[in-house]
């Protein structure tokens, strides 16, 4: 019996009447009848085993004592303190002797290892462990998410601006969305944000100023307008002036109404990157204004030699690939982190629902991660 009591079984005994087995006591009763029997007499082993042992021992103290020896004996092969600490309250008060003492001498089994089961030791380990292991902190986001939350802000605050993609307002309407307005759609759908302090003042102050800059676009399209008509209009003249006939006419037309165009698409954008970056580089505000000044700053120049024979692609015209990578690339890392913590606590519960639901948490995040990675390299919409 110590023996299933070590691994930790809820034993409990029934006495049959006299001359009654188990199967001679089915035939003469239904299920009922057994069921309510059972309920009305079984026993838990450690009070039976008391009060069997114990029976006719009160005038015989060297007989009672092995008995309780016997007694605290099999309480001590019990795994569970909790469990271990009320049958010692019991027998203590059973006994009328103080508990410190049962307990002391079902500690001194424990520790002579003789009746100690492998259900004790590991529940013993369990508790030490518990009582010395330091409390486990969840990684830290701003600890390693920073790298990946610095190219996504360096992205705002030099193009945060300029048109992006198209998208749809909550009327369903479409519009062209900003590089500041597809950020924080994407953070925003997944409740990400800026650990950093100064990175959220300086997205917050980006979003802040879409209403003024819009307004201020508008005048300046306006303002382009005029000045293309102007120029289209000298142009027409200087063709016409050095042209001997009308045969390149419509060709050359062209060539400067392209060109004047693209004069103006180029003036429109340096007028958003330069909108935003001198605001933010001259704010009153220490970190906004020094932090920006880092972010909107070129690292790295190409040598002339190798700018002269090669087309260089600029970084405004990777920004459709680039800007949805690293975005993909923090949320990766997020999910990488709460991986981390998941596995992590994994490895240290003992709690059978406890751990499946951290599988299936697991599971979940690393599908997650299979659709960011497929997702990588693709052009991504605001829905």
């Amino acid at each position: 019996i110590d023996l299933m009591l070590a691994e930790g079984l809820k034993i409990k005994v029934l006495l049959l009447p006299d001359g009654d087995d188990p199967h001679s006591f089915a035939k003469k009763h239904n299920a009922t009848e057994f069921q309510d029997y059972i309920k009305e007499n079984e026993t838990d082993f450690i009070r039976f085993k008391t009060t069997i042992l114990l029976s006719d021992l009160e005038n015989d103290p060297i007989q009672k004592a092995r008995a309780i020896g016997d007694i605290v004996k099999s309480i001590s092969v019990i795994p569970k303190e909790i469990a271990r600490s009320i049958y010692i309250k019991e027998c203590s008060t059973r006994f009328e002797i103080e508990e410190k003492v049962l307990a002391k001498e079902v500690q001194k089994y424990i520790n002579s290892g003789e009746t100690t089961s492998s259900a004790v030791l590991k529940e013993q380990e369990k508790q030490k462990e518990i009582a010395v292991q330091p409390e486990r902190k969840e990684i830290e986001p701003s600890d390693n998410l920073r790298p990946y939350e610095y190219e996504v802000i360096r992205y705002v605050a030099k193009f945060g601006m300029l048109d992006f993609l198209e998208a749809y307002d909550d009327q369903g309407k479409t519009f062209i969305a900003n590089v500041t307005e597809y950020v924080h759609n994407e953070l925003n759908n997944d409740g990400i944000e800026f650990k950093d302090a100064t990175y959220r003042k300086i997205f917050n102050y980006a979003l802040a100023a879409i209403p003024e800059y819009r307004q201020s676009l508008a005048e300046k399209q306006q303002d382009m307008e005029r000045v293309e008509k102007m120029k289209y209009e000298e142009g027409i003249n200087d063709i016409r002036s050095g042209l001997h006939g009308y045969e390149n006419l419509e060709e050359k037309e062209k060539e400067l109404n392209d060109r004047i165009k693209a004069e103006t698409a180029q003036e429109l954008m340096e007028f958003g990157m330069d909108y935003l970056q001198k605001r933010l580089c001259s704010d009153i505000d220490d970190d906004i204004r020094t932090t920006s000044l880092e972010l909107v700053t070129e690292k790295h120049q190409l040598s002339k030699v190798h700018s002269k024979f090669t087309k260089i692609e600029s970084e405004a015209e990777r920004l459709m690939d680039a800007l949805p990578t690293a975005i993909i690339g923090w949320k990766d890392a997020i999910l990488q982190n709460k991986l981390k913590v998941l596995t992590e606590e994994l490895k240290h519960t003992t709690e059978e629902d406890r751990m499946y639901q951290l599988i299936v948490e697991i599971q979940q995040l690393k599908s997650l991660q299979l659709k960011l990675s497929k997702l990588t390299g693709e052009r991504v919409i605001i829905p």
